[in-house]
């Protein structure tokens, strides 16, 4: 399954459940998502650490983007994934966002579908990344109704380690089937109930070793299976 985010409608996770500073030493996070258009002023946010750090749509000259935004000391992190695919709604895609915090000459890894893309630096940060440790985690948007996501979201996971390129290729292969649980810190299947079925709070379950709990706002509701989905992307 997954779950379809209408307008205004989130699923959080407090502080005390959810993983802490993420990328700081390596990380990664992984997500299927299908969207109908970019959100509210193209700047839909699918998922945020509060604001230490969030992975949003961006319309960048007109060519239409995910970036992951991490907050420094000093200067903040700002990568862009420009593709063409993301021309194209309605779809289901696989992303993979690989990111090491601890250095700021480091780049982001990105894959789409299994396929490594170009990574656009916007702001090369400076100073040290700011510490998540007492901050909560939303999915499908952000406080204030004005980057709300438009789509769906389906198996995400967070990792404390860089994957491979070739995990990365796997998971898009198997869409959610595989048995890849070293590291994993987050895991929201998202299929805990039946297409058309509201998420009520503690419904989406995370599924790794910590056993987080959510809560829900507004009436996000339970949508189509993943797999009767066929991927768009070429897998070598």
């Amino acid at each position: 399954m997954s779950v379809e985010f209408p307008d205004s409608d989130y699923i959080d996770f407090s502080d005390s459940e959810s993983p802490a500073n993420i990328f700081a030493g390596g990380g990664t996070i992984c997500f299927w998502l299908n969207f109908a258009s970019l959100g509210d002023n193209e700047q839909g946010r699918i998922l945020e650490k509060n604001t230490d750090w969030r992975i949003d749509f961006r319309n960048a000259a007109a060519i239409e983007t995910l970036r992951l935004l991490v907050i420094f000391s000093g200067n903040n992190s700002s990568h862009l994934f420009p593709n063409q695919s993301f021309d194209t709604f309605n779809i289901w895609q696989h992303v993979v966002i690989a990111y090491d915090s601890s250095d700021v000459a480091n780049v982001p890894i990105f894959y789409l579908d299994g396929q490594s893309v170009a990574v656009t630096v916007n702001n090369t940060p400076t100073g040290t990344a700011k510490d998540d440790s007492g901050d909560a985690v939303r999915v499908g948007g952000r406080d204030t109704p004005d980057r709300d996501y438009d789509g769906k979201l389906a198996d995400m996971r967070w990792y404390d380690r860089i994957l491979t390129a070739k995990e990365a290729q796997t998971l898009f292969i198997l869409k959610g089937q595989d048995f890849n649980l070293r590291g994993l810190e987050f895991w929201l299947r998202m299929k805990e109930k039946h297409a058309g079925q509201a998420v009520a709070s503690g419904d989406v379950r995370d599924y790794s070793h910590n056993k987080y709990v959510s809560t829900t706002t507004g009436s996000p509701q339970y949508s189509e299976d993943l797999l009767s989905y066929e991927c768009q992307g070429n897998v070598g």
